[in-house]
């Protein structure tokens, strides 16, 4: 069976979490584990987490740190992640429920791809697309300039081969594109499948959620 794990790192998002998580738990592809790193919130994100874990016969686990960035944060979470995929979201964004089912779909169809990732919506009270399909399926060559040029893929977008996320790491020198930056690295080794436009909705803005 093929298992999934979420990585979320989370700073003071406490408003926020409760609907990222209902996210992962909506998805019509149940994920194996969720993992919550805390970095170092000041308000009660934490309390909000631990509900969540108490609530979810082990599949949400809370792991707290000092406060050292989303980059640390991620590579925290994939030294303690065991899924044969890796799916990144952050605290204030929140997935459409067959998020993880196109990905993986799409993933399992090309196990020669490094990962894939989706097109998103940036929201606030109403929808409004960002970004137009790509032509192209996959990322190869040309993929990794699209992905250099534009810098536009974040992090909650992506469903990446497990083994091929925890021997990326994400380096902390490349903020606030750490995220593409992984990508990148990841385009020069595999190639990158895209996929659906509709899987992935941004609730609050770009570069707030860690200090």
């Amino acid at each position: 069976m093929t298992t999934i794990s979420v990585i979320i790192p989370a700073y003071n998002r406490a408003t926020l979490i409760g609907a990222t998580l209902d996210s992962v738990l909506a998805q019509t592809c149940p994920v194996s584990q969720v993992l919550v790193v805390d970095d170092g919130s000041t308000d009660n994100t934490t309390d909000v987490v631990r509900d969540y874990e108490k609530r979810s016969q082990g599949l949400i686990r809370l792991i707290p740190q000092s406060n050292a960035g989303p980059s640390v944060a991620r590579n925290h979470g994939l030294s303690l992640c065991t899924g044969d995929f890796v799916a990144f979201l952050d605290a204030d964004d929140l997935w459409l429920p067959t998020k993880i089912q196109k990905q993986l779909a799409l993933l399992q169809s090309d196990p020669t791809a490094a990962g894939c990732y989706t097109q998103m919506f940036r929201f606030r009270q109403t929808l409004d697309d960002l970004g137009r399909p790509l032509t192209q399926n996959t990322l190869d060559q040309p993929g990794f300039e699209h992905v250099f040029l534009t810098m536009c893929i974040q992090s909650s977008m992506t469903l990446i081969q497990g083994n091929i996320a925890r021997a990326l790491q994400f380096e902390d020198q490349a903020r606030p594109a750490e995220d593409a930056d992984l990508l990148c690295r990841g385009s020069q080794k595999r190639h990158v499948a895209t996929g659906s436009r509709s899987a992935h909705s941004l609730s609050a803005p770009w570069g707030s959620g860690h200090s």
